[in-house]
């Protein structure tokens, strides 16, 4: 086993691990290790759905209903990769009971946003989010924020649709904000506000005129 931190989520998404799960939680835990399937859920990040103990090799299900573990640093995992039939069916509802849509699939697999993502919450990127300084777009002025954002859509022209989900001082909690690759800053991922993307067009406007 090695730590959860030295595995790419892409590496345990979707997958069945052996993990070893310390009494972080204050769970009483039978075993030392379980197998249990690894999952994203978007509001809570990086989770656990746990099939049974793991001991000398063998799996004992559990019965008692579902255990879920959320993400720790302190875990340890290796992957198991001899599922059953059973297993391979409980993935499968896992995975259409919290796969949004192919659309967030695709983000997910994308590595231009992995130096963004949070560890344990890995749809959740810590992006520069610009918008004007003046709400009347008199000037190009604009004030940027580092803040947490979670993509929420894509549109049909493959822009990614985000939402802020936290304050910053100028720019609130669940702004909505378009999120791309910045070619002319060295391939940057950034945010904009619609209120930025309005100050862009009327800028452009004037330059046709």
């Amino acid at each position: 086993m090695k730590p959860i931190t030295e595995y790419n989520f892409r590496e345990i998404m979707d997958r069945f691990v052996i993990i070893n799960i310390p009494n972080v939680e204050n769970l009483d835990l039978e075993y030392e290790n379980y197998v249990a399937y690894c999952y994203i859920d978007t509001e809570n990040g990086i989770s656990f759905s746990v099939y049974g103990g793991y001991k000398d090799g063998n799996i004992y299900k559990m019965n008692n209903g579902l255990l879920i573990i959320r993400y720790s640093d302190s875990f340890k995992l290796e992957i198991y990769n001899s599922p059953t039939e059973e297993m391979n069916q409980r993935a499968s509802q896992m995975k259409e009971l919290y796969t949004m849509s192919d659309w967030i699939e695709k983000v997910r697999l994308d590595t231009r946003y992995d130096r963004y993502r949070d560890n344990a919450f890995p749809d959740d990127m810590l992006l520069i989010v610009r918008t004007p300084k003046d709400a009347s777009y008199d000037n190009y002025d604009q004030i940027e924020e580092v803040l947490w954002t979670r993509p929420i859509s894509i549109l049909n022209n493959g822009d990614l649709i985000g939402i802020t989900i936290e304050d910053g001082a100028y720019i609130k909690k669940n702004s909505i904000v378009w999120i791309w690759e910045n070619t002319d800053e060295d391939n940057t991922i950034v945010a904009v506000t619609e209120d930025w993307i309005n100050m862009l067009n009327k800028y452009s406007e004037k330059e046709e005129e």
